[in-house]
C-alpha cells in the first residue's frame, strides 16, 4: 500500500538482537512506500543492509530498485554486496591495507555481473529494471568513511 511504513526483515531474526545492533551502532532505519498513482497496488523497490564485516568493517547499503521488476535487482544487490566484501580473500587483504575503493570497485563490479548471471538464471528481465546503489563503509578504529554509488538518483 502506497505511503505505508514497511515491516523490516532482520536478521538476527530476533526483534530485539537485530534492534540491539542497530541501537548499538547509533542506526535506525525506516522504509516506506512510495505512490505511483491512486490506483498503485505495486510492490515497494527499495532495500537496504546493515553488515558487520569479522575484519571490523561497518556497510551499509541502500538499492533505490526501479522499472518492472526494481524489486529484485535491488533485494539481491543489498544482500550481495557485504558477500563480496566479506568473502573475497582479495579484498579482505585490500580492506586490511586500507585499499577500500579498490574493494568496493571490485565489489560493484561483481554484484553487476552476478546481477546478470543469477537475472539470466532466475528468468528475471532486468534490460528496463535495476537499481540505484550507495554503499556506505567504515571502521571504527579510522576517521574514514567511505561511500561507493552507481546509478542515477
Amino acid at each position: 500500500r502506497p505511503l505505508r511504513t514497511r515491516g523490516l526483515s532482520l536478521l538476527p531474526t530476533t526483534l530485539s538482537a537485530a534492534q540491539s545492533i542497530l541501537g548499538n551502532n547509533g542506526m535506525a532505519a525506516v522504509n516506506t512506500k512510495g505512490s505511483k498513482g491512486t490506483y498503485d497496488s505495486s510492490l515497494g523497490q527499495d532495500n537496504f543492509s546493515f553488515t558487520h564485516l569479522s575484519s571490523g568493517w561497518e556497510v551499509l547499503c541502500v538499492m533505490d530498485g526501479h522499472g518492472k521488476d526494481g524489486e529484485w535487482p535491488a533485494t539481491r544487490a543489498v544482500r550481495t554486496m557485504p558477500y563480496f566484501l566479506a568473502q573475497n580473500e582479495c579484498v579482505t587483504q585490500m580492506l586490511k591495507n586500507d585499499q577500500v575503493e579498490a574493494a568496493l570497485i571490485f565489489a560493484f563490479d561483481h554484484v553487476q555481473k552476478d546481477l546478470v548471471s543469477s537475472a539470466r538464471r532466475e528468468q528475471v528481465d532486468i534490460q528496463a529494471s535495476g537499481c540505484t546503489a550507495v554503499t556506505v563503509m567504515w571502521n571504527k578504529g579510522s576517521p574514514k568513511l567511505w561511500v561507493g554509488t552507481a546509478g542515477d538518483s
